[in-house]
Formats: structure tokens, sequence, C-alpha cells
């Protein structure tokens, strides 16, 4: 068994010995070990593995199973009565696969305390990670598929013949047309049926997933922190300027976004879904004095304590943070009748397992109208066998802001009772914050199209009355809470 060495060493330096100004810093190695949920999935796999599901039985018995009476050659023929095998997809383990996931920390801070109790602390944090478990995704898309077919496949002599000989006459000889190939079925359904499967390396299966540590992220950031805890008010103002990179699609959808590219990792490699370029928090207390001698007129106006807390936060890389597709969903159509080509990974790029990704022709982020996120007519249809860019140009969402009011006093009912007052306005300034529609609505759908007769990719344009790019919905409101405590 392999020994793994975690090394982790800190510091702290007082410059000028007087407690005011110091210098704080450290590295840490942390690794750590997958979960047996991660590679459940190999386990249960069995050589040319087959289901038959018999629905509205109340589940699978072994004399229903018999009942059907498969059989491969003639399953799926026209008049017959036997039920299709489904094409199974299935999960391997690579036995010499033996690393361990590994996260490096590292931080390098300045502190420097001010009169009347404030500090400012200036660091450096930042991480990266290695060798993190890619276990496959639930998307269309899927990393460390060796199944996958590349782009350009379905319009190659050798695609063809393998797809006529499924279906006589359905290709070109030299390779199928785009019209010919988005006509395809991805999985084999049927005898006779012009589908993709049939040109994978391993044609008997579906997707091949191979849980491999492959995968990376990091974060850097710089934060600034300026506070105070003492006198009549306090306050903690921290900032971060920072960025949030790793591998999209990988990890079983926990980070949200689906893969793009299964043959280059790199082209996966972007802002993940959380990243924040900026973030503002402030908290704030204040504790009024005695403001007038007078005892009954004080009892009313002496002694308040007025608190908060603010937030504001740059919004996310709409890419990764609108929706599950780094392309928005990129669809639509070019052409008319029989000239017709849908705008799909099928006709432009020749095959299921690439995603496939806009052209950018100019800053997507620039000049834009009120409530507008992205500028579509910066995007655009790839040529057929080629791909767009795959992380796009950082295109900031909504900003969040919020701010939170506190104001309360205790009175004093003689002896040990006393009365807490307190009232508490949530988004106290009504503050609005724009959303886009819910369930995927067309703000994040992706529609380029030109449907005229001399329609094609180049061509092909998003309509401004889509929506698409346009957060229209505001969303928030204030909330007052009052509270009233007794205690005797």
């Amino acid at each position: 068994m392999a020994a793994w060495a975690e090394p982790r060493v800190g510091f702290a330096w007082d410059v000028f010995r007087t407690g005011k100004t110091v210098v704080r810093g450290g590295v840490g190695v942390y690794r750590f070990h997958d979960a047996e949920t991660d590679v459940d999935g190999a386990f249960q796999t069995s050589s040319g593995l087959k289901i038959a599901d018999l629905q509205g039985f109340g589940g699978n018995t072994l004399g229903g199973t018999s009942s059907v009476h498969q059989n491969p050659n003639t399953y799926g023929a026209a008049g017959g009565t036997e039920t299709a095998l489904p094409i199974a997809s299935v999960t391997a383990l690579n036995q010499n696969d033996n690393n361990v996931p590994v996260t490096n920390n590292y931080s390098l801070s300045v502190a420097q305390q001010f009169p009347h109790g404030s500090v400012l602390q200036v660091s450096y944090v930042g991480n990266n990670s290695n060798s993190l478990l890619n276990n496959g995704t639930t998307q269309a898309v899927v990393l460390n598929n060796i199944n996958a077919i590349p782009v350009g496949t379905l319009f190659t002599a050798a695609a063809a013949t393998k797809i006529n000989a499924e279906s006589p006459g359905f290709c070109n000889a030299a390779g199928c047309t785009p019209q010919q190939a988005q006509r395809l079925d991805v999985l084999n359904n049927y005898p006779g049926d012009p589908n993709v499967q049939v040109t994978r390396p391993y044609p008997e299966y579906g997707n091949i997933v191979i849980p491999s540590h492959n995968t990376y992220a990091n974060y850097n950031a710089l934060q600034v922190i300026f506070l105070k805890q003492t006198g009549h008010l306090t306050y903690n103002l921290n900032y971060t300027f920072s960025k949030a990179l790793g591998i999209l699609g990988s990890a079983a959808d926990f980070n949200f976004t689906a893969p793009i590219d299964p043959f280059n990792l790199q082209n996966n490699y972007g802002p993940e879904n959380f990243d924040r370029s900026q973030v503002l928090n402030a908290s704030y207390s204040y504790q009024f004095g005695r403001l007038v001698q007078s005892r009954l007129i004080g009892g009313l106006t002496n002694n308040w304590l007025v608190s908060g807390i603010t937030t504001l936060e740059s919004g996310g890389n709409l890419q990764t943070g609108v929706s599950f597709s780094p392309s928005f969903y990129l669809q639509g159509t070019v052409n008319t009748g029989a000239n017709a080509l849908t705008v799909s990974n099928l006709a432009v790029l020749g095959t299921p397992d690439v995603n496939l990704q806009p052209t950018v022709t100019c800053n997507p982020g620039a000049h834009l109208s009120k409530n507008q996120y992205i500028n579509a007519a910066c995007l655009g249809v790839p040529a057929t066998g080629t791909n767009g860019r795959a992380i796009l140009p950082y295109l900031h969402g909504p900003a969040f802001f919020n701010s939170d009011l506190t104001l309360e006093k205790g009175f004093s009912l003689g002896g040990e009772r006393r009365l807490r007052f307190r009232y508490a306005a949530f988004n106290f300034l009504n503050h609005p914050l724009h959303s886009f529609g819910t369930g995927y609505a067309s703000q994040g759908t992706l529609n380029l199209s030109d449907t005229s007769s001399t329609g094609s990719y180049a061509s092909a344009a998003y309509r401004p009355s889509s929506g698409f790019g346009f957060a229209p919905l505001t969303v928030g409101r204030r909330l007052s809470e009052v509270s009233l405590k007794f205690d005797f």
C-alpha cells in the first residue's frame, strides 16, 4: 500500500515586535478518499449486459422475462411481438489508476492595527486540487466515455459503410451528409434502424464510462478585511476578488454544468458555476448611549441598538450558471424543405458525443440594453465539421444585493422585570433582484435560425423577440419582523 505525505507548515511574524503589524502565512497538503458510491456502477457491470424491463407487471419476474422470448436477430421487426433489448451503458474501472485526490492550500496575509481598535488585514488565499475523480454525468455529453466518437466521424466513408450495412443506402458512400446525419437515431432501436451506435468503437454498448482521477480545479483570491470590535460603533467589512476554475461536467453533476468535449479535457476548463468575481460584505452595529438626561424621555430614547448586514455580489458566469448547457442549449433550423438543417451536434459536428458550441464574433458582454446580459448578435453557428468556442467570454449575470437592518432596545419595568423590543427589516431598502425565467425559459435558450430558401449556418441568427439573454423578472421584497420579549 502506498504511503502519502501531507506536510503542513505555517508561520506568524510580529514585524516590529509591537503586536500591531503581523505577517502570517502557511501551506498545506490535504488528501482525501473517494466515496464507495462513486464507483458503484462499475461493481454492477457484466460483459454484454442486457436489460429486459416488463412494464406494468408490478415488477420483473423470472416467468415474465421468460415469456418475452427475445431473439436478437428479429426483435423489433415489422409486425413482430418481441420486446426490444435496449443498448446498455456501463461503467468500468482502470486497474492502473492509483491516484488519490489532493488539495494544496496556501495563504499569505498582512494585518495592521490602527487607532480606536480597528484592524486591516490583506490576504492572498488560494488552493489547487488535482487527481479529482471524474465519475461521469447524467447529461448527453459524458467525460471519460471511451465509446464516444469524435467530431466529423459521421461524415466519413468508414462511418457511412457501417451505417449502410445496417440500413442500405441511407448515407452517401463518401460519408453521411448533414441532412442524413441529423436523421440518425443515437441508439440502435430495431433491425434496419439508421443509427449512430454502429459507428462506435464498441457498438454493443452505449456509453462506457471509466471513472478516472484526471480532473482538477483551483481557487485564488485577494481578501481584504477591515474591522473594529470595541466602542459604540463596531463593524466588519470584507471584500473578496477571486476566481474559481475547474473541469465542467465532472463529479456526477455536482458542479451543475454539463461537459463540452470528452476528447480534450482542457476544453472543459473554465469558471465554475459558483464563481463570483467580487463579493462585499458589511456587518455593523451602533450602540446609542445616554442621549437625554430626563428619566422619562430617556427611557424611550436612550440605549437603542442599531445593527445591519449588507451583501453585494457580482453576478455569476452565465455560461455555467443559467442552465445545464454550456452552449445555452444552442438550437435552430436553417433553410427549408428537403434542404432544411437542424442546428445540432449531429448535423454540424457529425457526432452526438461533443456539445455544439457557438462561435464568437464580438464581445457578447458588450453593447447591452436594459436588463440584457448576453448580446446574442455576437454568437453564431460554426461551419460543418467544426465546433465553436468551448469556454465563452465571462458573462456576468444579474448582481445580488441585500441589506438587512435591526433596531432594538430594552426597557426596565422594575425589579427583575424587563421588556425587550426588536424590529427587523429584511431587504429593508426593498431592492429588487433581476432574474431569468424559471424552467430554463427562452431567456436561457439560444436559438439561431434562418429558414429562408438561402439559409445556411453562416447566416443563422437570433431573433431579439425571443428574449434570449434578458432577465426581465424581478424578485424580492421587504419583510418586517416585530418581537417583544418579557423577562421576569
